[in-house]
């Protein structure tokens, strides 16, 4: 805690706000109050900080592109091998098809992901601890203890990772080829880090789902709109998505075989 006290003429010199000194005493009253101890660096090793660190952008493209090759590959494979007259006039509706494979997809990344930190989390449980789950985050203009931080950015990783594979369904049925598809996800993913790079301090940066590629900065209020902002786009985005999927097939079926 700062020790210095503080008058209003001081404030401007310093650039410190009298909001962000009542929000820092909230903090350390909070780490007080749930005999909390502040860690050595932002970056220490513990269960917990492992788990929040996975969400890195770097996770994020990972999982994006094993989505996209699963996605794409259970698509295309049916016009690849030349089978899609036999599946596609089964009994059952194509888009009822197509939601059980992203669903699969989903559940393998998900079991993915758990594997990754089971495997992982024992060493770093022994050697650093477990860390704390009530740990606070200081977000914008409040504090949110662990549990809250993490939800918002799972909440986040699962909007984004469903607009992706609603893009990948959509792109697969169009172009019916594995090569064209996963090019157009790699010039997304291309597109994503060169703005990433060069603009990320422009507001239209935050209206695009695909530059929700690292959901630890945007929870912790470093992207041009709030996390909730973003959550509410990627629903709008994922929504006109699957009302364009269900037009895209609609049509598709009533081209006939040719199309298919």
């Amino acid at each position: 805690m700062r020790t210095h006290a503080y008058y209003e003429g001081e404030f401007e010199e310093t650039g410190i706000t009298l909001k962000q000194v009542k929000l820092e005493k909230e903090y350390y009253q909070y780490m007080l109050e749930h005999d909390i101890v502040m860690y050595e660096n932002g970056n220490e090793p513990t269960v917990c900080n492992f788990l929040i660190y996975m969400f890195q952008n770097e996770t994020m493209i990972l999982f994006v592109i094993i989505a996209a090759f699963f996605l794409v590959d259970a698509i295309c494979s049916d016009f690849d091998g030349n089978c899609y007259t036999l599946v596609y006039t089964q009994p059952h509706s194509r888009i009822r098809m197509m939601c059980a494979k992203v669903i699969s997809i989903l559940i393998m990344l998900t079991l993915s992901f758990v594997a990754a930190f089971v495997l992982f989390s024992p060493w770093l449980l022994f050697q650093h601890g477990f860390g704390y789950l009530d740990y606070p985050y200081i977000v914008g203009n409040e504090i949110l203890s662990y549990g809250q931080f993490l939800g918002r950015i799972a909440l986040l990783v699962i909007m984004t990772l469903l607009f992706f594979a609603a893009v990948c369904v959509i792109a697969a049925n169009v172009f019916k080829n594995t090569t064209n598809t996963l090019l157009l996800i790699a010039a997304l993913l291309i597109v994503q880090y060169l703005v990433n790079m060069f603009f990320k301090v422009h507001l239209w940066y935050g209206w695009l789902p695909i530059f929700y590629l690292e959901p630890f900065e945007i929870v912790m209020g470093n992207y041009p709109l709030s996390s909730f902002a973003c959550m509410g786009i990627c629903l709008a985005f994922i929504i006109v998505l699957w009302l364009l999927f269900i037009k895209v097939i609609k049509w598709l079926d009533l081209k006939g075989s040719e199309t298919l």
